[in-house]
């Protein structure tokens, strides 16, 4: 597969992805039905609907932090998943409050 191949199957995988997300929403499918009602919707509404899209990206990547790996930290995974609040707040009171050591002397288990 080449480059470009494999750009325009990411492309269409976000398409896809969005207008599952879009046509999921409630609101979004009766704004639809009734600008396709109206007959409002025509190429010149969808470029239109394309600039803003655009506009949102450029706005998203100005919100994300600076350095990649800033983001990455602040994401736990474990066996390459990535962990939900409530499992990660667990990792953390683990790693805080657990004493393996104690624990392993309670349960009568000695590592060599």
């Amino acid at each position: 597969m080449s480059d470009n191949e494999k750009d325009n199957k990411e492309l269409d995988d976000l398409s896809r992805a969005i207008t599952k997300a879009l046509l999921k929403s409630k609101d979004v499918l009766g704004i639809l039905f009734d600008l396709k009602k109206r007959n409002m919707i025509e190429p010149s509404a969808m470029l239109a609907l394309i600039i803003k899209v655009n506009e949102f990206i450029n706005t998203a990547e100005k919100s994300l932090p600076d350095n990649s790996s800033e983001l990455k930290s602040n994401t736990d995974y474990i066996d390459g998943r990535v962990l939900t609040k409530n499992e990660a707040a667990f990792e953390e009171y683990l790693s805080d409050k657990f004493d393996e050591t104690e624990w392993l002397k309670k349960y009568g288990i000695f590592l060599n």
